[in-house]
């Protein structure tokens, strides 16, 4: 019976090293599929995989109490998600007909900031601030998503009708 129980915990164990492993190879794969990307909305789908990975560790570091770590994840994080971001509202292209990319983008970043949040409630004051820092830069660009979202695109006049 003991050792059932022993077997049943390492089986455990091994799957649940296993799934670290994935989890690093998943944020490599991304890595390497948004350096290939050229299209600023594929990037912001990619961005946003490459996200959700890196959030899962931001927290799991700061969990963990993992306090550099997690600066540094985070760090990759904004700096990912900024980028995209940028590249979409810079792209030219008009969000409310082509909004592949700044929908997904900005799912992302609502999830995001409450997932920041909730790392950033077991903190102290001094140690969250970077923390407070990404939520405020990620709202502002969620901010600016909408607006193109929202905006209308200027309707060609018709000339005498």
């Amino acid at each position: 019976m003991a050792r059932a129980a022993y077997l049943a915990v390492g089986l455990l164990l091994a799957l649940a090293g296993s799934g670290m492993t994935l989890g690093a190879d998943e944020v490599d794969k991304q890595r390497q599929r948004l350096a290939k990307a050229n299209d600023p909305g594929e990037r912001a789908k990619i961005s946003v995989k490459l996200g959700d990975e890196l959030l899962k560790r931001i927290t799991a570091a700061y969990r963990h109490e993992d306090r550099e770590g997690g600066e540094e994840l985070l760090s990759e994080y904004r700096e990912t998600i900024l980028a995209a971001g940028q590249a979409l509202l810079a792209s030219g292209r008009v969000a409310r007909r082509q909004p592949r990319g700044f929908k997904e983008l900005e799912i992302h970043l609502r999830k995001g900031e409450r997932a920041l949040l909730d790392v950033g409630r077991g903190l102290v004051y001094d140690q969250k601030q970077i923390i407070d820092e990404t939520r405020e830069e990620m709202e502002k660009l969620r901010q600016a998503l909408l607006a193109a979202l929202m905006r209308s695109p200027k309707a060609p006049r018709s000339n005498g009708s």
